[in-house]
């Protein structure tokens, strides 16, 4: 029996029986699956170094730093946990300065960090197998709308 592939790593395709066989579940996202979440993420940091981004723009750099650093503490991935919380301090840096400019956009050195962090969610992506990173996706996704309904704040809003 056929199965197709998934396309994202969204929780409302895996509710109830799993269709993705276990064999598929433990290999990396297939290549065009990350090629086109990095054309996301790329174009999403792109429009907020030209400052014509918006608080959707923030939320998903905001949700790639979170998923990056549960990668991370996962084993997949090297880093320095100083960097990784750099990262953050700078994203929510930005977003507070957004808020109060009302341009939404990032700095160069926040733009640098940014993309760093980028070159390592690629490394994680093409190494973690499709249940680690559904896992830790499910879990970033639960905190945000759970942290949502707390706080406006960059950090709750992955």
């Amino acid at each position: 029996m056929p199965h197709s592939s998934p396309t994202s790593l969204s929780s409302s395709k895996r509710r109830g029986a799993n269709p993705v066989p276990v064999s598929t579940r433990l290999l990396p996202l297939p290549d065009e699956v990350i090629g086109e979440l990095l054309i996301e993420y790329h174009m999403t940091l792109a429009n907020l170094r030209r400052g014509a981004g918006d608080f959707r723009h923030f939320a998903t750099m905001a949700r790639v730093v979170v998923l990056t650093c549960h990668l991370f503490q996962a084993g997949y991935g090297e880093a320095q946990v100083d960097g990784l919380m750099e990262v953050q301090d700078a994203l929510d840096r930005s977003h507070r300065k957004a808020v109060d400019t009302g341009v939404w956009g990032v700095d160069e050195a926040a733009f640098e960090l940014l993309a760093d962090l980028l070159v390592l969610h690629e490394a994680q992506l093409r190494a973690a197998p499709l249940n680690v990173l559904a896992k830790w996706n499910d879990k970033v996704e639960q905190g945000g709308k759970a942290s949502a309904a707390r706080s406006p704040s960059m950090r709750t809003a992955a």
